[in-house]
């Protein structure tokens, strides 16, 4: 389906400023010293003002015409924002620049009893949200794209008809620029006919190579590919009301049918579900999301459910939802093997655990589950990372050779210290204002930075003990300096 916006920039414009509905109006851009009209309301249009139009002349025909300079909308940037608004009609939606889109209705329109209902409910809700359309529908995106700007009679073409009424219409219907199209009225090639049985060396010679792969397109004997606004996720459904619905039952329904849908594509795929994301869309256009992240891999509906279940009192449905889409975000493969795994007695901990995980990310989305894993660093600090799978393995074992404390505070606290002799350890150190004696002393350490981070100061580190028993980590940056040598509490042990 290929719609057109005949007064886009307008229809915007009027949208922004609602009082200018139904007026006379134009927008204008400055073009080589003078200004020059590139959109018109429909009104001003009947009345005989097109775009091109230098503004004085435009003025000369209607006095009254109010045209504006200011705020012109962004072409590219509106059409791609009415492409993703089109993905509740269809999976694939692409902006068509420069004033129109291209929908791939494959396999969409029988929810809509039909491709006329589909194409009314499409114009009515755009006409609804203040845009004029024109909508057209053909076997290939050229086709849709000749019918909807050369066809308003017909905007519909039976299966396999392109081929009998698209050699009748002008050789523009190509999708050629104007420059090209005119090259044709000159040598008395009018139409598409005209130009459709020349040995395509010769037109490949004479035009390049945009006639012959526009002829290919349009008649569908080269594929056309369309690049969507955004692209689809692997495994996605969809599920249109009949009627719009608001009750969290509905809702649940929904989602439970959703829920199988899906699990069942993944368990054919032999993959699992981690991450999935729940849009409703609503009648007022628009759209609320709920993501859902779990532990491990899993494709157990009924698990699943109970997790949305818990935060189903989030979806505001507003005046009515018309269609629930859920996507995978995530997956990782789940093998046969690994779901007889989840039920067996020795796995019964990993399973409660992952359980558990999971109910405390739904009742809390926003609190932060994670694992800590060691890492092949050598500072303390960076020694360690937070991975959000909880069940993910590590690739390097914990070291254990070297005492460590139990708590590291990132970033480690400056403090002042008193040491007798350079390079020995500190006999006093001051922490929150507090003065610590220091009775025992172990170290120095040396920790120094990997060559590739750049030039850093390497770490004396010392393990203290106070007179009340409680023991330090402390760190001296660099080398010993009467002037700037830093020291930094790094850690507490238990």
């Amino acid at each position: 389906m290929s719609v057109l916006f005949p007064h886009l920039q307008a229809d915007i414009y009027s949208r922004r400023h609602p009082q200018l509905r139904g007026t006379l109006f134009a927008l204008a851009v400055p073009d080589q010293n003078r200004m020059r009209i590139c959109s018109v309301s429909p009104g001003a249009q009947k009345e005989g003002i097109r775009p091109g139009m230098v503004v004085a002349d435009a003025r000369t025909l209607i006095p009254a015409l109010q045209v504006f300079t200011d705020d012109v909308p962004d072409i590219v940037q509106s059409l791609q924002q009415l492409a993703i608004w089109a993905l509740r009609f269809t999976p694939v939606a692409a902006a068509d620049a420069p004033d129109g889109l291209i929908l791939d209705i494959s396999g969409c329109t029988h929810l809509w009893q039909g491709e006329r209902p589909y194409a009314d409910c499409i114009k009515q809700r755009l006409n609804q949200a203040g845009f004029t359309t024109c909508t057209g529908i053909g076997d290939t995106p050229g086709a849709a794209w000749a019918v909807v700007r050369f066809l308003p009679q017909c905007d519909i073409l039976e299966p396999g008809m392109h081929h009998h009424i698209l050699p009748s219409l002008p050789v523009a219907a190509l999708r050629l620029d104007n420059q090209l199209a005119e090259r044709f009225s000159k040598l008395g090639m009018y139409r598409i006919q005209d130009i459709l049985h020349l040995p395509r060396q010769s037109l490949r010679r004479r035009f390049g190579s945009v006639p012959g792969d526009r002829l290919d397109r349009v008649f569908g004997i080269q594929a056309e590919q369309i690049t969507p606004a955004v692209s689809p996720p692997e495994y996605t459904e969809r599920l249109p009301c009949p009627e719009p619905v608001r009750t969290a039952v509905a809702v649940t329904a929904a989602l439970e049918t959703l829920l199988t849908q899906l699990c069942n594509h993944l368990s054919r795929a032999g993959k699992g579900l981690r991450h999935c994301i729940l849009q409703v869309h609503r009648t007022d256009s628009e759209t609320r999301k709920l993501e859902l992240r779990t532990a491990r891999a899993t494709r157990q509906v009924q698990h699943l459910l109970h997790l949305f279940s818990l935060r189903i009192d989030q979806i505001d449905p507003g005046l009515g939802i018309e269609l629930f889409t859920l996507e995978a975000a995530l997956t990782e493969p789940l093998l046969p093997e690994q779901e007889i795994l989840w039920a067996q007695q020795e796995q019964q901990h990993t399973r409660q655990t992952a359980l558990l995980l999971d109910k405390i990310r739904a009742y809390l989305p926003q609190a932060s589950v994670y694992r800590q894993l060691p890492k092949e660093h050598h500072w303390p600090d960076r020694s360690v990372e937070n991975v959000p799978d909880v069940m993910q393995q590590p690739s390097t074992q914990w070291r254990e050779d070297l005492p460590r404390p139990v708590h590291i505070f990132n970033p480690a606290r400056e403090i002042s210290v008193m040491v007798p002799i350079p390079d020995y350890p500190p006999v006093q150190f001051n922490y929150e204002s507090r003065i610590h004696r220091i009775i025992k002393a172990d170290g120095p350490e040396r920790i120094e930075a990997e060559w590739w981070t750049g030039i850093i100061p390497h770490r004396d580190y010392y393990c203290v003990e106070d007179e009340q028993g409680q023991r330090y980590w402390l760190y001296r940056e660099g080398h010993y300096n009467d002037e700037h040598t830093k020291w930094f509490l790094h850690g507490l042990f238990a």
